[in-house]
């Protein structure tokens, strides 16, 4: 599943080289969550659940959690800070697909933390 994710990262890092060169300007989604997922200097590793906002931004769990789901190749995932609709769904489908985790109901929970850790392809 990271291949493919390096694959589209490095297709769409291609379709902006291209486009800047052709002198028109583009910024590709998955370069700016990349950006943005790359500025943590510390593992949130608090109970986060649907609904919830990062506030105060220092914290950033939710983002943290979305940054993971989408490098563990979970797709619709927009890095807001926002526990949104597509985030739980994506947690949920992680944590139905990893029945150690022992919970099913889309909080991302102490185990849910360790394995999106231990599945991602980079520290997050």
């Amino acid at each position: 599943m990271s291949g493919s994710i390096v694959i589209r990262s490095s297709i769409g890092a291609l379709a902006c080289a291209m486009l800047s060169l052709a002198g028109v300007a583009a910024v590709a989604p998955q370069a700016q969550a990349f950006d943005i997922c790359t500025t943590f200097d510390t593992a949130y590793r608090y109970p986060i659940k649907y609904g919830e906002r990062d506030d105060p931004p220092e914290l950033r769990g939710v983002a943290q959690a979305q940054c993971y789901l989408l490098d563990l190749g979970y797709e619709g995932i927009d890095v807001t800070g926002k526990f949104d609709r597509s985030t739980l769904s994506a947690v949920k489908d992680w944590q139905k697909r990893h029945p150690w985790i022992g919970r099913t109901d889309g909080e991302v929970d102490s185990k849910t933390w360790a394995s999106f850790q231990a599945a991602a392809s980079r520290v997050i």
